[in-house]
């Protein structure tokens, strides 16, 4: 048999072979690369549509913002049909009092509460939250809290079907249990002069419950105020610095201004505004009127 032949690769072929190679993997690698800053964009994308649209995926966001013209029309709409409610009822019991006493006088004409007057109302009310609050050494928070459920509750509901100190009392309840400050009840309505029973305010937990569709969390105002104040104390501090001079002038004005805005975010709470802003934007103004009330703004422009 013939001795088969061997094939000795030349030295121009080896080096045609490595550097095939060496492209090739040259090219994995960029591959590679080019994928991992894919991810990275495609993950930097996310993160910053997820944080930019953080608030909007809020339930108090999803069912709890609105237009001033919705509002209107939505108080309207209620008043309209506990005016009705109410009406058809004295009706019912006129009619049965009649069975009994047929010398009965007929109803008269009644002058029924309006969705302005339950409006103005209820900024009496969100008052005395405040002082209840005050009383009972509760925080911001639950204040926030207990007059965002008091807003909600009557933006569906009427004032002349639900008595307004049983529903302030039952929001404060509630509001406490969210906020992880919570009161034994029987030890808070001990506290109430001419408070109602405990059962009473048992009974309207769930009421209230329901007619804020049991979304319990509030994105208030001073939680923004504080990431605000961080900002810029960083800011004034400078990179190179780990720790704050609070004795520094522009420190001292810092937390002046700081303290002032707070001031302006409880006064927020009234009204509209939760409904009609979000609470970062609310939090920036209140910042923005209490900088420029103590001189803040022209120091942060020099």
């Amino acid at each position: 048999m013939e001795a088969s032949s061997i094939i000795i690769p030349s030295n121009t072929s080896i080096n045609k072979i490595n550097k095939s190679q060496e492209i090739h993997k040259e090219e994995i690698k960029e591959e590679e690369e080019l994928d991992t800053k894919k991810e990275e964009i495609q993950k930097n994308e996310y993160e910053s549509f997820h944080l930019a649209n953080l608030y909007e995926q809020t339930s108090q966001y999803r069912h709890w913002f609105f237009t001033k013209e919705e509002l209107k029309e939505i108080r309207e709409e209620v008043n309209k049909k506990a005016v009705e409610q109410i009406k058809e009822n004295m009706q019912k019991e006129w009619e049965y009092q009649k069975q009994i006493n047929s010398n009965i006088e007929p109803l008269k004409p009644i002058d029924f509460m309006t969705a302005d007057d339950q409006k103005t109302l209820a900024l009496f009310y969100e008052t005395k939250i405040i002082d209840y609050c005050r009383f009972f050494k509760f925080s911001n928070k639950v204040v926030a809290t207990s007059i965002a459920y008091f807003k909600r509750f009557y933006l569906y509901c009427s004032m002349m079907q639900y008595a307004p100190k049983n529903i302030v009392l039952t929001c404060l309840f509630l509001a406490c249990k969210s906020e992880n400050s919570y009161i034994p009840l029987d030890e808070f309505l001990k506290k109430v002069p001419k408070g109602p029973s405990v059962e009473t305010i048992k009974e309207l937990e769930l009421t209230v419950s329901q007619y804020i569709r049991f979304e319990f969390q509030i994105q208030s105002p001073f939680w923004a105020l504080h990431g605000f104040y961080l900002d810029i104390q960083a800011f004034l501090n400078g990179p190179d610095k780990d720790t704050v001079n609070l004795e520094d002038n522009i420190q001292r004005k810092l937390q002046s201004t700081f303290k002032g805005s707070y001031d302006y975010a409880y006064i927020s709470l009234y009204g509209d505004i939760p409904f009609t802003y979000w609470p970062s934007q609310i939090a920036l103004a209140c910042l923005m009127v209490a900088s420029k009330n103590n001189g803040f703004t022209e120091d942060l422009e020099r």
